[in-house]
């Protein structure tokens, strides 16, 4: 039996994104600048705790997004505005089920820039199976964009990543947003 707990996020792993370019404007959206981590900013984020004694498993759930911030700039590069939104955490969801022994955590976001009007969403649809013992199986679709991340910390231990997709290393940027979810996964840890 263990203890465990599972952070699935998305992130922007540039300190910035160009959103567009005119002769008069250049409008960029901030990133989360960083790269794996279990701590660090986030567009989309859902943490499990999980114990897995209880015949139907126990498990405590937490969602959230990160604030967007977009800057515009004039002609001579002088910053003229910013603003700031939050996508609603309605646009992630998890289903629960136990089923021969295993927890399934069935993970769903759809999550757009709240800034932008019909932008299209950071998109996964993700299983995650968890056995007694802490063992996790990853599987589902993702976006190329942005990078993705689960990480697993078992009681009494260090946090480790069992799963990424970074976008820098794909060549992958904005314009894989939409669809399809092109990326699938098959991954597992015991």
């Amino acid at each position: 039996m263990a203890v465990l707990e599972l952070r699935l996020k998305t992130f922007i792993p540039q300190s910035r994104i160009l959103f567009s370019e005119s002769p008069s404007l250049t409008v960029y959206f901030g990133g989360d600048g960083r790269s794996e981590s279990w701590d660090g900013t986030y567009r989309t984020y859902q943490k499990f705790t999980i114990d897995t004694a209880p015949t139907d498993y126990s498990v405590s759930y937490y969602e959230d997004t990160g604030t967007t911030n977009k800057y515009t700039y004039d002609s001579l590069g002088k910053l003229i505005s910013t603003e700031t939104g939050k996508a609603p955490v309605t646009d992630l969801s998890y289903t629960k089920r136990v089923s021969g022994g295993y927890l399934y955590l069935d993970c769903v976001v759809a999550s757009n820039n709240p800034l932008v009007a019909g932008s299209p969403d950071i998109d996964y649809q993700f299983t995650i199976r968890v056995n007694r013992s802490g063992g996790v199986l990853l599987t589902g679709n993702h976006d190329g964009f942005p990078a993705y991340e689960l990480w697993r910390k078992k009681s009494g231990s260090s946090a480790e990543l069992i799963w990424s997709h970074d976008p820098r290393d794909t060549g992958e940027g904005i314009g894989s947003l939409f669809p399809p979810m092109e990326h699938p996964v098959n991954v597992s840890k015991a």
